[in-house]
């Protein structure tokens, strides 16, 4: 019996279909120079959203400086 478990909480889960598959990938053009792969439960998926959203979101506007 194969069993699964999310790599952020260690939780496990029925099946393979409970995890979302997370990937993040940094680089520029055609090389990769970091990838990343997770599968996270539907729990760790949400907690996680928040934070990726904030993370990518553009700065407001009166944050801006000039560098």
């Amino acid at each position: 019996m194969v069993r699964f478990f999310c790599d952020r909480c260690d939780a496990e889960v029925e099946t393979q279909q409970d995890l979302t598959a997370f990937t993040s990938e940094v680089g520029d053009g055609v090389m990769s120079s970091w990838r990343t792969r997770r599968e996270l439960c539907a729990k760790c998926l949400e907690d996680s959203k928040e934070l990726v959203n904030k993370f990518f979101a553009k700065p407001s506007a009166n944050r801006r400086r000039a560098v």
